[in-house]
């Protein structure tokens, strides 16, 4: 059963269900065009089109405060512009990026599974469940994330639902809802 926890984790990540079992908190970046909900009980970093949701085991509001993100339970959105003259990206190009975005780490140690496109008119999905190596110098378990990139209206956006795999069951609602809530809106 606990090999499964990984598969178990990403499908949840990935499914576009909503499923709220812990209380969220939307933000809203009108200026870049975009909607998301993170957990509530979590220490929040907010930037121009970024924000970072750090949790803690049980989202547990207080010790959030404290507690680095390497290692936490961690819900990510991040965008960028692409240039007008940039190369159409590609699953190669998301494969090739998504082992640093998630894990700070390369192709060699990074596990990527379940890499995929959609997309309809005018917008392209790429997903991947990602296992990120333990790194026992740092004090950091093995860790299992979804990552997603969303490319539309000549942005692209990085979302990331990442925990230590030992936890991955207890996160999995709350990473489906994070996924399920982003929208895009009118910038």
């Amino acid at each position: 059963m606990r090999a499964m926890l990984p598969l178990v984790m990403a499908t949840a990540l990935l499914s576009a269900a909503p499923v709220h079992a812990v209380p969220l908190k939307t933000f809203s970046e009108p200026q870049v065009g975009f909607e998301i909900a993170v957990p509530q009980a979590c220490r929040h970093v907010v930037a121009f089109g970024t924000i970072e949701a750090v949790c803690a085991p049980g989202f547990d509001a207080v010790r959030a405060h404290s507690l680095p993100a390497a290692g936490a339970w961690l819900f990510e959105i991040d965008y960028e512009v692409a240039p007008k003259d940039a190369q159409p990206y590609a699953l190669k190009d998301f494969a090739a990026e998504t082992p640093q975005m998630v894990c700070g780490g390369d192709n060699e140690t990074v596990k990527l599974s379940d890499v995929r496109e959609t997309g309809d008119q005018g917008s392209a999905i790429f997903t991947a469940r990602v296992t990120c190596p333990a790194l026992p110098f740092l004090g950091l378990p093995e860790r299992t994330a979804a990552a997603r990139v969303v490319i539309a209206g000549g942005k692209r956006f990085r979302l990331i639902a990442r925990t230590p795999t030992a936890d991955v069951e207890r996160v999995a609602p709350a990473a489906a809802a994070f996924f399920a809530s982003f929208k895009l809106t009118a910038p």
